[in-house]
């Protein structure tokens, strides 16, 4: 079923109930209807399209009034982008974080399987002592 044959038929229906509403509720649509029709701008006819008649004014719009909580709506992309920011920047310490744990971790794992006696990195002159082998 295509769209105006289902238009067609919810329009039928309306109609066919419209008899059974309340005189007070059908006069206040009909008031409505006409209030509606009264603000609506005028058809243009086949003349109005060739220009022979007088063109039709445009509706009176009256400007909006002024709220002063405007940079309510710019409040949302500057949050955005700190929220964003800051969320890149967790990420960034987290990731420097486990590679430095990782990095922990492995120096652990050489300490630990080295020859070397643990003493042996506490003793001051064990830097002068890798220096001067391990050239």
């Amino acid at each position: 079923m295509n769209e105006p044959a289902i238009a067609g038929r919810i329009c039928r229906a309306l109609d066919e109930e419209l008899g059974q509403l309340p005189e007070r509720v059908t006069a206040r649509l009909a008031a409505a209807r006409e209030a509606a029709l009264a603000r609506a701008p005028a058809p243009r006819n086949q003349a109005g399209a060739r220009g022979a008649a007088a063109p039709t004014p445009a509706p009176a719009v009256r400007p909006a009034p002024r709220s002063d909580a405007t940079w309510l709506r710019w409040l949302p992309a500057p949050v955005a982008t700190v929220l964003f920011a800051g969320c890149l920047l967790a990420v960034w310490h987290w990731s420097d974080l486990r590679h430095a744990q990782e990095r922990a971790a492995l120096d652990v794992a050489i300490l630990l399987a080295d020859e070397v006696p643990l003493a042996a990195y506490a003793d001051k002159g064990f830097g002068v002592y890798l220096r001067n082998t391990h050239r």
